[in-house]
């Protein structure tokens, strides 16, 4: 996904006097790959993050994240000191790569319209019973993709908004389908749910996607129960019941009330 995720909320929240930066992580919508010798770790989206809030010069803020976001907001709150010394060997490796985009590969979509049906059925083979509107889906194909007659990024139409009839392909870093060399336990898990302090709000859809482990979910909501930090709710949708039309204008509206 990318920044067009917020297209519902973030305008939504703007209305009600909020002060909205959406973000395009690493790798996704128009910010840059990593270099081919790089991987795409979990970690340096939470560096990201970070470095996002000193640029504004905020001290503090509300993170609001869907899915993998949801998690980034999750490990942002609390750093541990392994993660500030990754951070360290991350930097020192910025300085050896210059950051790039690749383009010119993957799928031919012959119109907007094909890639939005394509990635409506990639949805359809996740787990469980997802699915995503073809409205939502049209929003992250146009930030997620550029018109296929751009052969370099340098172009000055590159970051076009493809038009509906033109050929389009995907704009998406590749790496990201790799597999992740890195991941974290359950008890580091539930060091880090028990390290927050913030009022946090968790919304899910009841076709959303399913949980691998109903038990374990159950004691990570209780780490925050127990510090009466949580609110959930589950209600009808799907895994993008934010974007969808039938169920964004209820998404926003919980998290509004939330944040009131």
């Amino acid at each position: 996904d990318n920044s067009n995720s917020f297209s519902v909320i973030g305008p939504y929240l703007a209305d009600k006097g909020y002060t909205v930066v959406a973000i395009d992580h690493m790798g996704h919508g128009h910010s840059s790959h990593s270099p081919n010798c790089q991987m795409n770790q979990f970690p340096k989206y939470v560096f990201h993050v970070k470095e996002v809030l000193q640029q504004l010069q905020w001290d503090t803020a509300t993170l609001i994240g869907h899915s993998m976001g949801g998690g980034i907001s999750t490990f942002e709150q609390k750093p541990s000191t392994a993660v500030a010394t990754m951070r360290k060997a991350l930097d020192e490796e910025a300085k050896f790569h210059q950051k790039e985009i690749t383009i010119g590969g993957g799928r031919l979509y012959n119109s907007v319209n094909e890639a939005t049906m394509a990635r409506m059925a990639t949805v359809k083979r996740f787990p469980g019973e997802q699915f995503i509107s073809p409205e939502a889906a049209l929003q992250l194909i146009k930030r997620g993709t550029y018109p296929a007659r751009v052969t370099d990024q340098t172009d000055e139409h590159f970051f076009d908004e493809p038009s509906d009839t033109e050929e389009v392909r995907f704009r998406h870093d590749p790496k990201l389908t790799l597999p992740s060399y890195t991941y974290s336990t359950h008890e580091q898990i539930h060091a880090f749910l028990d390290s927050i302090t913030a009022p946090t709000l968790y919304l899910s859809g009841e076709k959303g996607w399913p949980y691998s482990s109903t038990s374990e979910m159950d004691q990570r909501f209780k780490i925050l129960s127990d510090k009466n930090l949580l609110k959930h709710i589950h209600s009808a949708g799907s895994h993008h019941l934010h974007l969808d039309p039938d169920h964004a204008a209820t998404a926003a509206q919980n998290i509004f009330e939330f944040l009131e």
